[in-house]
């Protein structure tokens, strides 16, 4: 990979020097003040700048694990409340299919009934579910509670979170710590550890073939994975047993090709099997077999974040994430060239910029952390110099 060039975003400006002498102390205050005036154009310049990278075009999204809208908690609030979330750096409230994200260090309360559906919820701090409220939501929801510190807990009166009128959990269950998962067809499962570290994982339909593609950064005592499709997103049948690689911190990559997808819209999910005969389940993936054109679905319900295609860039393995010290990305690049690096945290501040040039073919950009990253929710985006952009969610343990 070539040099790092390290790219400065800001540039400084030298104001001219004044002379001060009480004959122009007039002139003085007012030449201050344009200078003041001047600042603080650029500085709104500057915020506007941030929010346009964030938020126009469509080079590149914002993703969280799946591509579903992402919304992120600003602060300790309740759940109703605009003030309490940020969506593309706007106050704004959950809705329908969106990936939300409490961070860690927040806790958000529900005071009232809510009903929202086909969302995936990540709870890195805590989410607090009052006296007999209820959380109503879908077979296709699917909730996390991220380690180390997530919880979901509510007072023992009637609390429930309830997916298609079917209760997947009471507060009168106990707490649920991390690292956990609420899903519809498996209620509440628990992990002490996070055997397998998902990168992404993938659906496409391709020349008629349904096309699964997925990578893990890391497994512990992982056996196999078992590819499973569905009609109705309820009812899961087998088509594939794929070998795992056991015990490994290293990248690793499995694909498998359904011959004989089904007609219309189907749903794929992948589970994962221990040795001792421990299994979880990844979020699923709607593939419809009506279209002709090949097209894309990401998802990971096992922890990671993923990314889609742009324009001659296509990001192919990103993690460990959530990430410690250091975190790599690797992608292709139909086109040599010069690309920027930035990685920013949820407010738009920028912590690195690197100019790199890329080659055609494999590439890989790998992260150190040098500025004491606090934990928390950061953006790491890829920008080609005359071509498309990626940016994707990466959360610093």
């Amino acid at each position: 990979m070539a040099n790092n060039i390290h790219v400065n975003p800001y540039k400084h400006m030298r104001g001219r020097s004044l002379k001060i002498a009480p004959a122009v102390r007039t002139k003085m205050q007012l030449t201050t003040r344009h200078i003041l005036a001047g600042c603080a154009l650029v500085a709104v310049l500057i915020a506007i700048g941030v929010f346009l990278f964030l938020n126009l075009g469509n080079s590149h999204d914002i993703l969280a694990a799946t591509s579903k809208p992402l919304i992120v908690s600003r602060a300790s609030g309740n759940w109703n409340a605009s003030s309490t979330w940020l969506r593309n750096n706007v106050p704004s409230v959950p809705r329908d299919g969106d990936s939300i994200v409490i961070k860690s260090g927040h806790l958000i309360s529900m005071g009232d009934h809510i009903t929202i559906n086909n969302v995936w919820l990540r709870v890195f701090g805590t989410l607090w579910i009052d006296n007999g409220i209820k959380l109503w939501t879908n077979r296709t929801s699917f909730i996390e509670v991220m380690a180390p510190n997530g919880i979901i807990n509510g007072d023992n009166g009637g609390t429930k979170i309830v997916m298609d009128n079917r209760d997947v959990w009471n507060a009168s269950l106990g707490p649920v710590n991390s690292y956990s998962t609420i899903s519809y067809n498996e209620g509440v499962q628990h992990y002490t550890t996070l055997p397998v570290e998902l990168v992404d994982f993938k659906a496409r339909l391709r020349d008629q073939k349904v096309l699964l593609e997925w990578s893990t950064a890391a497994e512990i005592n992982n056996e196999y994975f078992t590819l499973e499709r569905s009609t109705d997103g309820r009812n899961y049948q087998s088509v594939a047993v794929v070998a795992g690689a056991g015990n490994t911190r290293e990248l690793s990559r499995y694909n498998f090709s359904d011959q004989a997808p089904l007609p219309g819209l189907s749903y794929y999910r992948l589970k994962q099997t221990d040795y001792d005969g421990a299994s979880r389940y990844s979020k699923p993936l709607s593939v419809s077999n009506a279209q002709q054109v090949a097209q894309d679905s990401h998802s990971s319900g096992m922890g990671s974040g993923n990314a889609e295609n742009a324009a001659g860039l296509h990001v192919v393995a990103m993690g460990p994430n959530p990430f410690e010290k250091s975190f790599f990305a690797d992608f292709d690049l139909s086109s040599a060239g010069l690309l920027t690096i930035q990685l920013m945290d949820m407010q738009g501040k920028i912590f690195e910029t690197k100019t790199i040039n890329g080659v055609i073919g494999s590439n890989r950009y790998e992260f150190n952390d040098e500025y004491g990253l606090q934990p928390g929710t950061y953006l790491f985006s890829i920008k080609q110099q005359m071509g498309g952009s990626k940016m994707m969610r990466l959360v610093k343990r």
